[in-house]
């Protein structure tokens, strides 16, 4: 099953490929979400994106999640 930020992600590619654009998405998730967390979900998010970018055009990659239950 998707996570909501997967489902918008797919919904940005579809939206873009319409213009005739592709597009590089990094996602960084968390189930509970802390302030002093925000700068290492960017920088997860920002190598998630770089790691879509080599890989190929139009790809989003999720930064793996570092969650506890």
């Amino acid at each position: 099953s998707q996570s909501r930020g997967e489902r918008i992600a797919a919904g940005i590619h579809a939206r873009v490929e319409e213009l005739g654009f592709t597009v590089s998405q990094g996602l960084s998730h968390r189930r509970l979400p802390q302030e002093d967390e925000e700068e290492l979900s960017l920088k997860q998010a920002d190598q998630a994106l770089y790691e879509a970018k080599r890989s190929g055009r139009n790809r989003t990659c999720i930064a793996p999640s570092q969650d506890t239950e």
